[in-house]
């Protein structure tokens, strides 16, 4: 990889794909192919319609991934779109991500909005919410689940600009060891230790070292398994 080629494109372009070194795109590009690469820098908007293979990949704007994702950092600022599944060692969006595929990780970050049709499973999860968020399924070792705040750069936008959308993460089944939930609906909530935050809609809670819900969240049942 370190004796290929760079590939940038400046302003509006296309690429076949193939193996470069680092590609840069700012202001509006395509990718036609399968692309592997060691970086992966996109500052404007565009397309790429094959696989991407990287170290690291860094998305600025809006963008739509139609193949595979594989990155050892993965940072994603702005409005994308996933149509393949996501395998990433670190992975952190902030802005509104959807996804139709699943979204692996040791480590992921959220602060806005999502709606993953696929799964979520990551070793450490953290979720900030700004605006409403849905995934069928979340697994994991940590999960915690907050509702936004006003000292992050998305909470200060919130309070200039408010959002009219502002809601609850809505989920099938969550199954971790240490989860922290707030603004959450779900059927099932499986793990260790469990404490749910305000405003928490929960069916069903099985839980097998602890348990701790708030005065402000409604829990159908609990049971120690």
């Amino acid at each position: 990889m370190e004796s290929a080629s760079d590939l940038k494109i400046y302003g509006q372009g296309s690429s076949g794909g193939g193996k470069f070194r680092d590609v840069i795109i700012k202001g509006s590009g395509q990718i036609n192919g399968d692309l592997e690469c060691k970086k992966y820098e996109v500052f404007g908007s565009g397309e790429m319609k094959g696989d991407l293979t990287a170290e690291t990949v860094m998305v600025k704007g809006q963008f739509k991934f139609a193949g595979q994702i594989n990155a050892v950092d993965l940072q994603v600022f702005g409005q994308s779109t996933f149509n393949g599944d996501i395998f990433a060692d670190e992975a952190s969006f902030q802005g509104n991500l959807e996804s139709t595929g699943d979204l692996n990780a040791e480590i992921c970050k959220i602060e806005g909005g999502f709606k993953i049709d696929g799964l979520l499973n990551v070793e450490l999860f953290e979720l900030t919410m700004h605006w409403p968020c849905k995934v069928s399924e979340i697994g994991g070792t940590n999960i915690k689940i907050k509702n936004e705040t006003k000292f992050s750069f998305l909470g200060l936008k919130n309070m200039i600009t408010p959002h009219s959308n502002k809601g609850f993460l809505e989920v099938d089944t969550i199954e971790g060891d240490e989860i922290y939930l707030e603004n959450t609906h779900a059927k099932v909530v499986r793990g260790k230790n469990i404490t749910l935050g305000p405003d928490c809609q929960i069916d069903k809670v099985e839980y097998q070292d602890s348990y701790m819900d708030h005065e402000k969240s409604r829990v159908e049942s609990a049971e120690k398994i």
